[in-house]
């Protein structure tokens, strides 16, 4: 592709004379910090001139200098240079220039380009004649003003002003991380993940935010009282003044990962980006302490639950109020009011000391749920009233010392303990069977109801003499009972409790009354 193609200049001109002239002039700063022998860098700034000067030992390649997308730096993710245009896009917007290296001094004016021999031994001193204003030159002396010098590296601004010099700060706070990168290789850019440093800064006198940097050099403002300083190359556009939100949220959650949370620090909005990147749990946990005073206070759910709460000293908090990315992060972290409510009552559940009823009972279910299950299965009951959500637990399944299936005695649960084997009995007992295998009510649960239920009905049409047996025929007999006398003879009959408005004789007097109402429909039928 050698020769294919020629570049105008005047187009170049124009591609970068709207840039700011800090980020311009950035550009041979960066150069400079990119050769490591490089310990001094002198920057005059005036309107219409900048000299900028170093003390490198670099011996370079003149054509380097004029040649655009041309480098002689091996490419490395640890150096700021990375197209071989930066200088050239200095040099597009002047009048004239002169570049002095080692050996060379290369004048660009109005003829054209021009190389000469000198005798400079040591450094590089590029001078650039251009039509920047006062406010220009002012502009770019507040940008260059907070660019961070490396280690082992001072940066001297005169001004018709004043004159005063940069050294390395010392670093607030030092952090490893795994962050993305660019490299060129085979000709072609990646972006791949490295293992690199990221310096936190506090800001200067003066500075009311914080930018990002890549290894000392400002890219972009962010929402933050420190600055950050990566130091390695970062994905960026190509005039390197902007940085995607998704690498900045990752900069911000792993320095939320070394950063003690505090009730100020969620809100501000750099933690609010980061912490949708955060992926630590423990730093959730420690959010959900913080926001929920230690538990003292829980999200609203419904008006009664909340009032409960309320009354057993919880305050209630409002997720609408919270921003949503720190809503849906807390989820599960802390506690609702339902939650709390269904603690506390859990709580107000008392153990029930069994009567005869309860014995005789608990004795039935326990040897059907042993012959289900294959194991032993403990029966125990207990008092629990109607929850704040207008329901009633009627019994639950538990693992002791054995399986343990508990029923609540209290009015409002409605159980039947004198006739065990009835339906409603059975459906309780194969639902709390069922949990041995699951606590959810998921496809386990139905799987293993379905094996259960089979298992029960066996059982009881198999082992009905043993039942009989062991525990009387009035076991089977679905429902609650009572006691009638037949209003014919007065004999004492058993009869459910539902039927006792319909049900008034007994078995033999309903048939002689059967027979005289076939009697009496015979004889009307004769007559008509």
């Amino acid at each position: 592709m050698t020769n294919w193609f020629d570049i105008d200049c005047q187009g170049w001109k124009r591609m970068n004379a709207g840039r700011p002239a800090g980020h311009l002039i950035r550009e041979a700063i960066s150069n400079s910090f990119d050769e490591d022998s490089v310990t001094l860098i002198n920057l005059d700034l005036k309107p219409g001139y900048i000299k900028i000067e170093d003390d490198g030992q670099r011996n370079q390649d003149i054509q380097m200098l004029f040649t655009i997308f041309m480098t002689d730096k091996k490419d490395s993710h640890l150096k700021r240079g990375r197209k071989g245009r930066g200088l050239k896009e200095l040099l597009s917007v002047a009048n004239q220039a002169t570049i002095q290296t080692i050996g060379n001094t290369i004048t660009f004016n109005e003829q054209g380009r021009t190389t000469t021999n000198n005798d400079k031994k040591q450094g590089t001193i590029v001078e650039i004649h251009n039509d920047w204003t006062t406010k220009q030159i002012k502009e770019a002396i507040q940008y260059i003003n907070q660019i961070i010098a490396p280690a082992g590296k001072t940066i001297h601004i005169n001004t018709p002003q004043k004159n005063w010099t940069l050294y390395h700060p010392h670093a607030h706070k030092v952090i490893e991380a795994r962050l993305p990168t660019t490299i060129i290789e085979n000709d072609i850019e990646k972006t791949l993940t490295e293992k690199t440093t990221i310096c936190t800064y506090q800001l200067r006198d003066g500075e009311k935010t914080g930018w990002i940097y890549e290894m000392g050099i400002p890219i972009e403002k962010i929402p933050t009282d420190f600055h950050i300083d990566i130091q390695q190359r970062i994905p960026m556009n190509d005039n390197r003044d902007t940085i995607a939100d998704e690498y900045k949220n990752t900069v911000y959650a792993t320095i939320i990962d070394n950063t003690r949370i505090t009730e100020d620090l969620i809100k501000e909005k750099w933690f609010l980006q980061g912490i949708s990147e955060c992926h630590q749990y423990q730093i959730i946990r420690d959010i959900a302490a913080l926001i929920s005073d230690n538990g003292k206070k829980v999200f609203k759910t419904n008006k009664k639950a909340d009032d409960i709460a309320k009354q057993n000293g919880y305050e209630i908090l409002d997720p609408c109020m919270m921003p949503k990315v720190i809503r849906n992060r807390l989820l599960g972290y802390i506690d609702n009011s339902d939650t709390v409510c269904d603690e506390i009552e859990k709580n107000k559940s008392t153990p029930v000391t069994p009567d005869d009823n309860h014995g005789k009972f608990g004795m039935v279910i326990s040897w059907l749920a042993e012959r289900v299950l294959g194991e032993k299965v403990d029966i125990q009951f207990y008092n629990k009233p109607t929850n704040h959500r207008g329901k009633v637990e009627k019994a639950n399944y538990t693992y002791l010392s054995n399986p343990t299936i508990s029923y609540n005695c209290h009015p409002d649960a409605m159980n039947d303990f004198i006739k065990p084997l009835s339906a409603e009995n059975m459906s309780i007992l194969t639902h709390e069977m069922a949990h041995r295998k699951t606590t959810y009510h998921d496809d386990t649960f139905v799987k293993a109801l379905e094996t259960i239920s089979g298992k029960l009905v066996y059982t009881v049409l198999h082992k009905r003499d043993e039942l009989e047996r062991r525990f009387g025929h009035v076991n089977f007999l679905p429902g609650k009972t009572c006691k009638i006398n037949c209003i014919d003879c007065g004999e004492e009959r058993e009869i459910k409790v539902q039927d006792k408005h319909q049900v008034t004789r007994c078995v033999k007097c309903q048939g002689v009354a059967r027979k005289q109402r076939a009697k009496m429909r015979r004889s009307n039928e004769k007559q008509n």
